[in-house]
């Protein structure tokens, strides 16, 4: 005859219980500053937008399938920069009350107070290097970490169309806070997974940061800059840690938007450039490299003394 569970065992079933949801209660209650669920509304190749029960599912198949998965190689995309007009993705965030009056009847009478919500809209072809994307997230964080991820969109192998088109409300006090991970991998064979993350904030009307802070905050997202600019200031360079040095640069180049940094800002990421004889008037030359591989870029200033444009050399 089987035994009744103890009072000790009851209580200990209870506090676990309360721990899953409290553990719950808590990234719901952090979800629900995004905007409220009948505000979200999502186009998109898998065919469907997140409900309650989507959400707790994706959140227990998230935790159920971390230990299951394979590398990640993530990358942070910079508005501006290379890896972002790769990617082809467009991102809108516009006050709630100007998506509105876009889209109403009202759209030459003036709404004089601002909405608290932003309205972003991600779109992309599922195409080139995003042709393997298989899910959109939305991560809420703080200077601790993680709060809290959603997945915006889920893949179905089943669903063959070419476009993703997803749009939410998210409060404005919270869009530097807020990052999309746009997730690639093959579906069917194992392969490594390709992460792209893209910050909100950088997308933000009036988003118009000076350049000390930008300095810091792009030291923030590439910490491997400083491998760079400590690997030029060696006198003589460090052979021994070219090859990392390479390594970073190609990551970096690719993942950093420089444009409008002025020349000590530059020298600050980077390190001292190449020797002048090397680059023509008004422009200064990086190479990174090893033996016989390298990563030459050369920088170009407007009248400002600020970067306009960015070149890649042949390596040859």
């Amino acid at each position: 005859m089987p035994r009744s569970p103890s009072s000790k065992q009851l209580l200990s079933a209870a506090a676990d219980s309360w721990v899953i949801r409290s553990d719950y209660t808590k990234q719901f209650s952090v979800f629900a500053t995004f905007a409220s669920f009948s505000s979200y509304r999502a186009w998109t190749r898998y065919g469907y937008g997140v409900t309650r029960p989507a959400v707790i599912l994706g959140l227990l198949l998230a935790l159920g399938c971390a230990a299951q998965a394979s590398d990640v190689y993530r990358h942070e995309v910079d508005r501006g920069s290379n890896l972002e007009k790769e990617l082809g993705y467009r991102v809108l965030v516009q006050d709630e009350s100007d998506e509105k009056r876009s889209k109403g009847p009202d759209k030459v009478i003036p709404i004089k107070a601002a909405a608290p919500r932003y309205v972003v809209e991600f779109r992309a072809k599922v195409i080139d290097k995003l042709k393997d994307l298989f899910e959109l997230d939305l991560t809420l964080g703080d200077a601790n970490g993680m709060l809290v991820q959603v997945p915006l969109s889920i893949g179905s192998m089943w669903n063959n169309e070419k476009e993703v088109d997803v749009q939410f409300l998210i409060r404005k006090d919270l869009i530097n806070q807020a990052v999309l991970a746009v997730r690639c991998a093959p579906r069917i064979s194992v392969h490594p997974e390709f992460s792209y993350a893209i910050r909100l904030g950088d997308y933000a009307p009036g988003y118009e940061p000076t350049e000390t802070q930008r300095i810091a905050e792009l030291r923030k997202r590439h910490p491997d800059l400083g491998l760079l600019a400590w690997h030029r200031r060696m006198n003589p360079p460090d052979s021994s840690n070219s090859l990392s040095a390479l390594a970073v640069a190609q990551k970096s180049f690719l993942e950093v938007n420089f444009i409008g940094l002025s020349r000590a800002g530059l020298l600050m990421l980077l390190g001292p450039a190449d020797a002048s004889p090397l680059s023509p008037q008004n422009s200064v030359t990086y190479t990174f490299g090893y033996t016989e591989q390298f990563v030459i870029h050369r920088f170009h200033f407007d009248s400002e003394g600020n970067v306009e444009s960015v070149e890649k050399l042949p390596t040859q």
